[in-house]
């Protein structure tokens, strides 16, 4: 027997057209491409498309847009294969770059120059995870000052859909001018809970020393 399957021609982003779908065709099956760095979850909770639906080209744009807003994704494709296999809901996708490296430097009276990196992480752990982190410390004489930060964010929290940030600050610096030593830690974490559009509960967490 031979198989023949209509492939219905690709959507790419900044097209939001919809494949030409018959209204009586349900999704049987999803399958997810070019996730090489993200979870597959990240994808699922993301959209709305379930299994025994029907598909929809106004669910399919807001979607796309969520997809799309994750900062994630260079370009995401959208099919719809039917024949003797199970309907399936075909999304394609491909990948921004997953990391960014950076020099830091500073200048300051007291410490001189200080110099040192960086790096930007835009899906840590495939997790939908943001992370930028640097450090740095004086030149002159090395190591007399030093300083780096970490900052996270995300839209969801393990499992729950609680936005957060978190933000983790160190300083080890000898002032000689006024002969005082800084050595100062902090650790700040707010967790965002949507109660609906437009309010969100603060749960904060902080520690300064």
């Amino acid at each position: 027997l031979l198989s023949i399957l209509a492939l219905v021609p690709a959507v790419s982003f900044g097209d939001t057209r919809c494949p030409d779908v018959p209204s009586d065709q349900t999704i049987e099956s999803i399958v997810y491409k070019g996730l090489v760095h993200t979870k597959q979850v990240v994808v699922e909770r993301t959209i709305s498309f379930k299994i025994g639906e029907p598909f929809s080209c106004d669910k399919w744009q807001r979607d796309h847009a969520a997809l799309i807003d994750l900062d994630l994704f260079a370009s995401i494709e959208v099919r719809f294969v039917t024949g003797d296999e199970p309907n399936t809901l075909e999304l394609s996708f491909t990948e921004l770059a997953q990391q960014i490296l950076f020099p830091t430097f500073k200048s300051s009276d007291i410490n001189g120059l200080m110099l040192g990196g960086g790096g930007s992480f835009l899906n840590l752990f495939g997790m939908d995870i943001r992370a930028d982190a640097y450090g740095r410390t004086s030149v002159d004489p090395l190591f007399s000052a030093t300083e780096f930060q970490i900052w996270m964010l995300s839209p969801w929290f393990l499992q729950w859909p609680f936005s957060w940030e978190l933000i983790v600050t160190g300083v080890n610096s000898d002032n000689p001018i006024k002969t005082f030593v800084e050595r100062s830690f902090a650790f700040e974490l707010d967790i965002y809970h949507p109660m609906d559009d437009s309010f969100k509960l603060l749960y904060p967490a902080d520690f300064y020393h």
